[in-house]
This record gives structure tokens, sequence and C-alpha cells, in this order.
């Protein structure tokens, strides 16, 4: 499987780096939809929103997250490629 070399590509690794701060409470994520495609989040259908979210809840905090920014891309999935497309 082809690993990403990029800070934040995962929530996972956006805990570690919390966990890294002083004080973490004062930071709050924006999810963009294709960056977490492209990253291997599969969000394209929604009976897997559910899984995306408690992952979310239980790595950076659901409490964390005020924004979601919707893009669409034409790359597969964990295709690791940031290129956004017009929604649909």
């Amino acid at each position: 499987a082809q690993e990403s070399r990029a800070i934040g590509s995962s929530f996972e690794n956006l805990k570690l780096l919390l966990d890294q701060l002083e004080d973490p409470n004062r930071i709050r994520f924006c999810v963009d939809t294709a960056h977490a495609y492209a990253y291997g989040y599969d969000l394209s259908k929604s009976e897997l929103h559910e899984g995306v979210i408690d992952l979310i809840d239980t790595t950076i905090g659901i409490e964390r997250l005020v924004l979601i920014h919707l893009n669409d891309t034409l790359q597969p999935l964990a295709s690791f490629v940031d290129e956004h497309t017009t929604l649909g």
C-alpha cells in the first residue's frame, strides 16, 4: 500500500500532532472532502459517512471539526493526488 509523506494526511497523524501541543483545545479543523478521499477516506457513499465520523471523533474529536469543505475529485480513492474538480 502506498503511504503518504504529507503531514496531516490522516486523522491519526493529526491526533499525534495534537498530542504534542501545549494547549490542543485551541485547535480546530476543516475537512476537505477531496483531500480526505485522496488519502483513503471514502466519503462517496452515505453508508460510509458514519465510519469516517466515528474515526474523526476517536482521533481529533468531533468537537474540533468546525467546517467541512465540499470538493470533488476525478482521482481514484487513496490516490494521494490533491486535485479538485467541480462537484458532481
